[in-house]
């Protein structure tokens, strides 16, 4: 079976489509609960139950930083109580020290799905993207990018693609090569 150019160009374009659905739908989720976390903080009419929508907020806002806030709750007796919390544990909360900081990170999870969004439809990032696959891919995959070993792999990874795509290029063919270089 081989590609060619028109399969190669309607994969990309189904590979822009799902990204682009997929972020559109995250966006509007987002956005969606956000007013509805509002709503149920101003208190009107609610007809809803604003627990359930927890866990799908804990993972629409993963691409948020974890944020920990400060706390301190009188206890009684002269006695306080303090210590720090991760903002995202405490949704849904009516305090306004949690409530601020929970619509902060929504906020900024709408303007993450909001610049995904953009990308999908960015040429340069599409190319950028197919400049650098091996270190689109290992990123990806969430190897650590940071450690001196995986740049090494990226690095050499990166070598052979930009080695591979100059073949292909200048119109060699793949196969007899290999068979050269590999026993």
């Amino acid at each position: 079976m081989s590609f060619d150019l028109v399969s190669c160009i309607l994969i990309f374009l189904g590979i822009i489509c799902i990204v682009l659905l997929t972020n559109l739908y995250k966006w509007y989720r987002t956005n969606k609960i956000y007013n509805l976390y509002v709503e149920w903080l101003n208190k009107s009419e609610v007809t809803f139950n604003i627990q359930h929508y927890k866990s799908e907020v804990l993972s629409l806002v993963a691409v948020v930083p974890p944020k920990m806030i400060a706390y301190s709750q009188l206890l009684g007796y002269g006695q306080i109580a303090t210590g720090q919390a991760y903002v995202m544990d405490q949704f849904p909360s009516i305090r306004d020290d949690f409530s601020s900081a929970i619509l902060q990170t929504m906020e900024e999870a709408i303007g993450y799905y909001k610049f995904q969004v953009r990308q999908c439809i960015n040429p340069i990032y599409w190319i950028e993207s197919f400049v650098w696959l091996p270190k689109r891919l290992t990123t990806f995959l969430g190897l650590n990018s940071e450690l001196k070993a995986m740049k090494l792999i990226n690095l050499f990874l990166q070598l052979i693609y930009w080695a591979i795509l100059l073949l292909k290029f200048f119109g060699y063919d793949l196969i007899p090569i290999l068979h050269h270089v590999l026993p």
